[in-house]
């Protein structure tokens, strides 16, 4: 069995893997230390969970989208019962799922997880928050995939206006 600071220490090293464009060794360290944390740790401890998510993460970026789609899945799961709806963490493995699901053409899904996570956003974090914008951003893509393209040009051109006074504005 790992000791879970030499697990950590192997996640965060992925991470940097991930960072540096090095997906595929991220990809092959990953799954090899998912299994470790599921040996170690159990299959609902969060570090195997934020492993699972790494690996969607990488697989994502390599163009992997079903996989990508599937460990997004497991980690969702796996952080149901542990974190808060609220948790920027949640929130972002959220919006990382909506953008894989629309990459499998489940747009629809994909819009409606978007709106739900825009509202909450906006209510938590704000609606100049980064995160906030991210969502917006993917909500407006999805948009212009089924062909709503005014919604998208309003949402779009209201994200812009957004950027303009927050770049203008002395106190940030």
């Amino acid at each position: 069995r790992d000791h879970i600071w030499v697990l950590q220490a192997e996640k965060a090293y992925n991470r940097l893997l991930l960072l540096m464009d090095r997906r595929l060794d991220c990809i092959s360290r990953s799954e090899d230390l998912r299994g470790r944390c599921d040996k170690s740790l159990g299959t609902a401890h969060p570090l195997t969970n934020l492993v699972v998510w790494q690996l969607a993460q990488a697989n994502l970026h390599l163009g992997n989208t079903l996989t990508a789609r599937g460990l997004y899945e497991v980690a969702l799961h796996g952080f149901e019962d542990w974190l808060p709806p609220t948790s920027m963490r949640w929130m972002a493995l959220r919006t990382a799922y909506a953008i894989t699901l629309r990459g499998t053409g489940q747009v629809q899904e994909a819009l409606q997880m978007l709106d739900e996570l825009i509202t909450l956003k906006q209510e938590v974090l704000g609606p100049d928050h980064t995160s906030t914008i991210i969502s917006r951003r993917a909500r407006a893509e999805c948009l212009i995939d089924l062909q709503r393209y005014d919604e998208a040009w309003d949402d779009l051109a209201d994200q812009f206006q957004r950027l303009e006074k927050s770049r203008s504005d002395p106190l940030d």
